[in-house]
């Protein structure tokens, strides 16, 4: 317990990832390729250690921001582009967050679905200005949703032990390529370095320095294994209790309805839970991640509890609320939000992982602290694997782009 309680940042980056997406994701493959893919979360999980570990051994070593370092080794222009692109990214899936709460809520309190946009959107802002210690609540505030999400999907995976998986739900062998898009959709919303990157602030953040570097490291396994372990688990369920079924999964809420088949009420207000405090917790943190990144981007100021950041978080909530609420009240395709954020990963992911590789190998920056080979081989490996995800994006935004006529 003494352990656990000074731990934090990690959990917070685990939090903003495993988010709706994720769990859709994690479904979808569970349900269509069973157990087959199970060394997906190992390895992701790998990757993600990796990243967020060299963003909190930089935290530890310098005084300066990720942003303020590359803008004066490199020049401005390069935080500008990577303050912008995460805040696209990230004001562009914000509103997949908004409509994820409304799904969530929609068991445990029926109301309009265009309520809960407004509502947590509106609790969201009050909390980045009310709060005196911003990043003590939040740390708390994740740590006790990522315990919540546990204990809802451990519930649900001890219950799916005792469900029989029937005879004509057995999958057939996987068509030629089908694989290598599931990988690639799980691989996106699992290995996020936009997340990853946003651990050094969040170690600075926290007020860690070199005296507290083997705990800035052990922090970043313990969260981010937290990630892996929640993302096996749904994995898991869904292949006990939804296999064959991985065309049904369009969305949260149809998740939500087939878990309902298989489980029954009850389980799925806890299914509920476990989802609201994903939703949540990406919720709020996904805002200030682009907030805070555009901010130092732009040499406004680089913690969370700066204005400029806040008031730019401020932003990034308000556009997620506007297109979840264009969504529901103007039959809004929420397709075109997904592929502009998708569009702006093909520079935000790349860059910010060639950056924090780049500066984490800089002896003039980490002094005896850069990498050694292993992080180096395996945060090597974790680039190709991000330049393989690029590719796949542009193509599927391409194809979009073409076949709607745009």
């Amino acid at each position: 317990m003494k352990w656990l309680r000074v731990l934090g940042p990690a959990f917070i980056t685990a939090s903003v990832v495993l988010g709706p997406g994720s769990i859709v994701t994690a479904s979808k493959v569970g349900a269509g390729h069973g157990y087959s893919l199970i060394w997906m979360p190992i390895v992701c999980t790998l990757f993600m250690v990796t990243y967020t570990s060299m963003a909190a051994r930089f935290a530890c070593v310098s005084s300066e921001s990720l942003l303020e370092a590359l803008a004066r080794e490199y020049g401005r222009w390069l935080s500008i582009l990577l303050g912008i692109s995460a805040f696209v990214v990230v004001a562009g899936f914000q509103s997949s967050n908004n409509i994820s709460v409304a799904a969530a809520m929609e068991p445990l309190l029926p109301l309009p679905v265009w309520v809960w946009p407004l509502l947590f959107t509106g609790l969201s802002i009050y909390f980045l200005f009310a709060a005196k210690d911003l990043y003590q609540i939040l740390e708390r505030a994740m740590m006790v949703l990522v315990g919540v999400m546990i204990v809802a999907f451990l519930y649900n995976l001890v219950l799916s032990l005792f469900h029989a998986v029937p005879a004509e739900k057995e999958l057939p062998p996987p068509a030629g390529g089908g694989n290598l898009l599931v990988i690639t959709g799980f691989f996106a919303t699992t290995f996020s370095v936009v997340a990853a990157f946003f651990q050094a602030y969040l170690v600075q953040e926290k007020r860690w320095t070199l005296k507290e570097y083997r705990l800035g490291i052990r922090d970043a396994v313990a969260g981010i294994s937290v990630l892996g372990l929640i993302s096996l688990v749904i994995m898991v369920t869904a292949a006990r209790t939804l296999r064959g079924q991985m065309g049904e999964i369009k969305d949260i809420a149809a998740l939500s309805q087939l878990l309902r088949g298989s489980f029954g009420g009850f389980s799925i207000v806890i299914f509920s839970i476990g989802l609201l405090a994903a939703a949540f917790s990406s919720f709020i943190v996904n805002a200030m991640i682009g907030g805070t990144l555009l901010s130092d981007g732009l040499g406004l100021g680089k913690s969370l509890e700066s204005r400029s950041a806040r008031l730019l978080t401020v932003v990034a909530l308000l556009i997620g609320m506007a297109v979840a609420l264009a969504v529901y009240l103007l039959d809004f395709e929420l397709v075109h939000s997904i592929v502009v954020a998708q569009a702006s990963t093909l520079v935000a992911v790349p860059f910010c992982a060639l950056a924090l590789l780049v500066v984490c190998n800089k002896r003039s920056i980490m002094g005896q602290h850069v990498n050694g080979p292993t992080s180096n081989l395996l945060a090597g490996a974790g680039f190709l694997v991000l330049c393989w995800m690029v590719i796949a994006t542009g193509r599927k935004i391409w194809f979009y782009l073409t076949s709607s006529g745009l």
